[in-house]
This record gives C-alpha cells, structure tokens and sequence, in this order.
C-alpha cells in the first residue's frame, strides 16, 4: 500500500513540474502520465464490472492485481485533485476516468470503494480556482458535467453506481460549481439545469438507497433558491403526482413520475426543518401531508410519515424553536401533521 500511494505521489511530482515547466520534456511526460490514467482506467474498467456483476471481490483470498492497479489509478487521481491538478492538467482524463470511478466505488473491495469515492468526489469539486486559465475553452472546462449527465442518461448504471454517481459526482457539482454555471451564460445555465433535473428524475428511482441521496443532493441545491422559486418547485412536485384516491379507495401502484414528485415534497419539507420554519413551512406541510393516509401505496406513505416525524423530531429537539413553528403554521396546518405523522418512534 505504501508502495502504491508514493508511486502515485511520484507521477503528481511529474505532473507539478509539467504545470510550471517550459520544457518540453516534462510536458511530454505529464502527457504521458495522462494518457496512461486513461488506457488504465478504460482496461480496468471491464474487470471491475465483471467483479461486480458476480459479487465478489471481498473475499479472504489475496487481492486480485487489477483490485491493486485500481487502487493505484485511484491514489493518483485522489492526490491530483489534492494538488488542484485535475481542471488544468488531467483535463481529459478525469471524463474518461468517471465510470470507472463508478465500478471501483461499488466494488467489494473496501479500500478501492474508499478510495475511489473520494477520488471521484475530489476530482467533481475542482473546478478553475483563478482566472489565470482563462485561456480553456468552456467545454474542455465542464467535461466531467458533460460526462455524469451521459452517464445518468445514457450508461446501463447499476443502482450502486446511480447512488454514487449522484452523491459523489453530481452534488459536489452542482454545489461547487453553481455559481460558476450560472455566471457562464445560457450554456453553463443549461447545464447546470440540466445536472440538476436528471437528480430530480432520480427521486422516482424503484430504490430507496438512490430515491435518498437524490433527496439530499437535491435539498442541497435548494437552499440557493428564493423563496419564489421553492413555492414553485412545490407546485410542480404536486404536478407530477396527479390525482390521488379519495379516502376509502386504494392505489396499489405508483409511476415513477409520481413517485418522484412525492419524494419531492418530502424533501422540501425536510429543507423547511433545516431552514428554521421559513415563511413557506406551512404550504410544504399542506402539499406533503395529504399523501400519508392509508389507501395510497406503501412506499409513499411511509415515506410521507417517516418525513412528518423527522420533521416534528427537529423542531421539538428545542422548545423555543417548536413555538416558533406553531406559531407560522395554522391550526389546520397543526392537524395535518398530527394526523398523518403514523406511529412516533420517539418521545415529544
């Protein structure tokens, strides 16, 4: 292990000179060094799914050779991003590096999955840190956006390496790069939408691990929204759900759209809690609530209720701050929350 992470520190060195170098010697070798992650990458790439398609990889036999070639390519990436190499230098290579990022970080080797995590999580956050490098072109600037969003759309992902894609990939992102998408004109806006609706796609997923993290990315990235825009969101969240049963009828199934569009409230309302009861509080309860009782699937009602119970559970962690909310929610509002919270699993 040793061995591995000081051989990877010694291809950054390379790569450090590169960057301030004239020479065309030490240009040429950070190239080298690129195109090398690459072939890498793209050749592990096969075993690692091939791994994870049969589940094994944990194993008490010693680990495989391309398991510990995977955990180098892994240690260079991790300290290239470390270095703030990844948006000057490894242009290219953190694209075509992601999916395999993706297999290593399901894989069943703990090491790899750790450090293929952070690596894709460290290479997602770089971004142009001055406006010395000026001088790339925007597309070259946004390639590893460009290549999550092909991957969400388009790549046969399993649904470990959707999680990992939205969690460690798109929300540091959207988060890191926000206000640099949305300063870079229609282009960099339009992608930055269009990053942030595939999450929002995915909060209709048939998992509940992916339904999760896409939540909480996406509560993430609405906390940059205005007050207006939130109201508006909810709007469509309700949209997308459609008619519900009346009370005494029952629906035993639910489309993803809709799906996503309950996931989509409970999220909201979650935001509220973590907001301090904005003025809005009570018109995410009004639209979340409603979609608890019993007739609706089980998926959307304990999905619903564990959410009303999060939220009563951090706003009566301090007596102050219940007050507070009481006080902006009407009394209908009150009764919503107490009818459709379910069965407590904690004291108030």
């Amino acid at each position: 292990k040793q061995l591995r992470e000081e051989s990877a520190r010694s291809l950054i060195f390379l790569l450090r000179g590169a960057r301030s170098s004239s020479g065309a010697g030490l240009v040429a070798a950070g190239k080298l060094v690129e195109a090398w992650l690459c072939e890498q990458a793209q050749q592990l790439l096969v075993t690692l799914r091939t791994d994870n398609a049969a589940q094994r990889g944990a194993s008490g036999e010693a680990r495989k050779p391309h398991v510990l070639e995977s955990a180098g390519v892994c240690y260079v990436l991790l300290h290239a991003a470390l270095e703030r190499l990844t948006s000057r230098l490894l242009r290219e290579a953190v694209p075509r590096c992601s999916e395999f990022l993706l297999a290593a970080a399901t894989h069943e080797d703990f090491e790899l999955r750790t450090l293929a995590s952070q690596a894709l999580a460290l290479c997602s956050e770089a971004h142009l840190a001055s406006p010395t490098f000026s001088d790339v072109p925007f597309s070259q600037q946004v390639a590893p956006i460009h290549e999550i969003i092909r991957l969400l759309q388009v790549a046969k992902l399993t649904h470990k390496e959707v999680e990992k894609a939205i969690f460690m990939a798109a929300r540091p992102l959207l988060l890191s790069n926000a206000l640099f998408l949305n300063c870079s004109g229609a282009a960099g806006a339009e992608l930055f939408h269009g990053l942030r609706q595939l999450v929002q796609d995915s909060l209709g997923h048939s998992q509940h691990e992916v339904r999760s993290v896409a939540k909480g990315t996406l509560m993430s990235v609405m906390t940059l929204d205005s007050e207006e825009k939130i109201k508006a969101q909810l709007k469509a969240f309700r949209s997308k759900i459609g008619a519900t049963p009346r009370r005494g009828e029952k629906q035993l199934e639910i489309s993803d759209a809709a799906l996503a569009g309950v996931t989509g409230l409970c999220g909201t309302l979650l935001l509220a809690a973590d907001a301090g009861a904005p003025s809005w509080v009570g018109l995410a309860v009004e639209n979340v609530a409603p979609y608890g009782r019993s007739g609706l699937p089980d998926v959307v009602r304990k999905e619903v209720q564990s959410t009303i119970q999060m939220f009563l559970k951090l706003q009566q962690s301090n007596q102050q701050s219940w007050k507070e909310c009481k006080e902006k929610l009407t009394s209908s509002q009150n009764d919503l929350l107490n009818e459709f919270k379910g069965n407590l699993g904690y004291f108030s």
